[in-house]
């Protein structure tokens, strides 16, 4: 079996297992705090009218979720993902190498990436 990173063992394989996507058990209050910051942050540029800034947060969060889909096609295929997440590291798993943090942070790289552009 061909991997990208760790040996591929069993064990290995077992701990991807375990992630439980999609589970609300560790479920708490940064999700709201963090999506409250996002949804300013995207507010403030809409009424400046600076949709340069927005696309670009918008076409970060899109790659990102490209390459979480191939990396989900990749974990079907062959049963194992090139990278994931665990259960212990964030609040919600939306796909197996994804959490909602990992989204949030890429809707607002791009953002700022542009901002610091010359």
């Amino acid at each position: 079996m061909f991997t990208f990173w760790g040996d591929g063992s069993d064990g290995a394989k077992s701990l991807v297992d375990q992630i439980a996507v999609r589970s609300t058990e560790n479920f708490n209050w940064t999700f709201i705090f963090i999506l409250a910051v996002v949804f300013y942050v995207y507010w403030d540029n809409m009424q400046k009218k600076d949709y340069k800034v927005i696309a670009a947060g918008l076409a970060t969060y899109g790659v990102h979720w490209l390459y979480e889909i191939a990396n989900a096609v990749i974990a079907h295929i062959w049963g194992y993902p090139l990278w994931s997440v665990s259960n212990a590291s964030t609040t919600f798993i939306i796909l197996i190498g994804v959490c909602w943090e990992l989204s949030m942070m890429f809707s607002l790289s791009g953002m700022i990436c542009y901002k610091m552009l010359p």
